[in-house]
C-alpha cells in the first residue's frame, strides 16, 4: 500500500530530528517514486519544509540540524530537476528567486514542475537582481519568468519592483509570482501579464494553457 503523504512527512521529519541521513534519503526516495511530481512537491516536500522551519523557529530544531536538513532536501530537489530538465528545444522558462530572497527551494520546485511540463528551464538561483532577470529574458526570448518569493520581509520585492520588472521583460512574456511574498502583493495593482499563483497545482494548470 502507498503510504499517505502525511505519514510520509512524519517519517521524514523523524529522520530530520535524528539527523539520520539514510532514513531521510529513503523517505525522500520512497515519496518521490510513489507520488506524481507535483503531488510529491506540494503534498510531501512543501509540508516537510514547513514543519522543519516551524520546528527551528520554536527551538525544537537547532540551526545545524535545520541547515543539514535543508542541504539534504536541496540535493534531492537538484537531482530531481536534473532528471526532468531534458528539453533543449522547447519554450524557454526562466526560474529564479528575486533580489533579497535567498531561499531557493521554492524556485527549484517551480523549475521541476515546468520542466516536467516540457519547458526548457534556465534556472538562475536565488537573490537575482531585476535588471539581470530582464536581460536574460530578452537574450533567451523566454516565454515566461517564474519568481519564487518565499519571504514576506527581508528584502521583499515590492509592487513597484514588480511593475518595473514587467516593463523590462519582453512584451509577449509572462511574469509568474508565487510564495508568501507574492501573496502579500495587492493584486488589483498588478500590471497585465503578471500572474500570482496559489500553489504548484495552479502553476501546472497555467503552464498547460501556455504550451
Amino acid at each position: 500500500a502507498v503510504e499517505p503523504p502525511e505519514a510520509a512527512v512524519a517519517d521524514a521529519f523523524r529522520a530530520v530530528q535524528a539527523m539520520a541521513e539514510p532514513a531521510l534519503r529513503e523517505a525522500l526516495d520512497r515519496a518521490s517514486v510513489a507520488l506524481p511530481t507535483v503531488e510529491f512537491l506540494e503534498h510531501f516536500l512543501a509540508p516537510l519544509l514547513h514543519r522543519i522551519g516551524s520546528a527551528w523557529q520554536e527551538g525544537r530544531l537547532r540551526v545545524g540540524e535545520e541547515h543539514w536538513a535543508t542541504a539534504m532536501l536541496r540535493t534531492h530537489l537538484g537531482q530531481l530537476f536534473e532528471r526532468l530538465n531534458v528539453h533543449r528545444d522547447g519554450r524557454t522558462f526562466l526560474v529564479a528567486a528575486p533580489r533579497g530572497h535567498r531561499h531557493e527551494l521554492g524556485a527549484l520546485m517551480v523549475a521541476c514542475v515546468a520542466a516536467e511540463r516540457g519547458f526548457r528551464i534556465l534556472y538562475l538561483g536565488a537573490d537575482t537582481p531585476e535588471a539581470d532577470l530582464a536581460r536574460v529574458a530578452h537574450d533567451t526570448r523566454a516565454r515566461a519568468l517564474g519568481l519564487s518569493m518565499v519571504q514576506r520581509t527581508d528584502g521583499v520585492v515590492t509592487l513597484a519592483d514588480v511593475q518595473t520588472l514587467r516593463r523590462l521583460l519582453p512584451a509577449d512574456g509572462a511574469l509568474l509570482l508565487g510564495g508568501r511574498g507574492a501573496a502579500a502583493l495587492d493584486r488589483a495593482q498588478l500590471p497585465e501579464g503578471v500572474e500570482v499563483l496559489e500553489d504548484l497545482f495552479g502553476l501546472a494548470q497555467w503552464l498547460g494553457h501556455l504550451l
